[in-house]
């Protein structure tokens, strides 16, 4: 005796893969200079790893929404939530933070239907952050940042649940001239220029070797869109 046997393939689609991609450049001013936080992270081409700089992005329900949404995550909750371990618990209240920065201040927008990123001032609440201290501000923030960095891949109730700490190296605060020229010729690196980062025990100025990522550089150079920096 014979037997048909039908094959009913099932495929499985995220809807995670509909939604807008965003992310989110913060930056201070301070002593008449702009500088640009951004991310240290380990990124592969044809599986070989390589280090680079970004700004925080990924995907959610709306441009606005994930733009903030990656801000308060990637920073870990630095300007809203003072225990880490309240990261999920306070993230509506730290998503909000950034909405409303990108109401109440001049946000500048650069991109495309596919990717936007949003350069917001976080500067006041960067003040606030070092107990209304400037002078510090610049190491207050990154030591701020890879203490919590290091803390949270400690956290057993937060491991395999934020991917992008895995692959996430340090910070870096860019001077904008710097920035713009590291746009303007993506082939040249950091190691001429001194940048303040944060994946050192003891974040001061060194001499790095860092290039900023393709897609990130690829968006700022169409129709030099990196040049609207210059009236933030």
């Amino acid at each position: 005796m014979s037997k048909n046997f039908i094959i009913i393939t099932v495929i499985f689609f995220s809807p995670i893969l509909l939604f807008p991609s965003a992310g989110i450049t913060p930056y201070i001013k301070i002593d008449g200079q702009i500088y640009f936080l951004l991310s240290v992270e380990k990124r592969y081409t044809n599986k070989k790893p390589y280090i680079c700089i970004t700004d925080f992005g990924g995907r959610g329900p709306t441009t606005i929404k994930t733009a903030a949404k990656e801000g308060y995550e990637e920073t870990m909750g630095i300007f809203t939530t003072k225990n880490i371990e309240h990261l999920k618990k306070e993230k509506k209240a730290g998503v909000n933070f950034f909405i409303q920065n990108f109401k109440n201040k001049k946000s500048l927008i650069i991109g495309n239907k596919n990717y936007k990123t949003f350069f917001i001032d976080i500067t006041q609440a960067a003040i606030e952050l070092t107990h209304n201290n400037p002078e510090n501000i610049k190491n207050t923030i990154l030591n701020t940042l890879e203490t919590r960095l290091i803390k949270l891949k400690s956290l057993e109730k937060f491991k395999n649940k934020f991917d992008e700490y895995r692959e996430k190296i340090g910070f870096v605060l860019i001077k904008r001239e710097d920035f713009i020229a590291m746009v303007k010729t993506p082939h040249i690196a950091l190691h001429k220029t001194k940048v303040h980062t944060s994946f050192v025990p003891q974040p001061q100025y060194y001499f790095l070797k860092l290039k900023l990522y393709g897609p990130f550089v690829q968006l700022l150079q169409k129709d030099n869109a990196y040049l609207k920096l210059l009236n933030l």
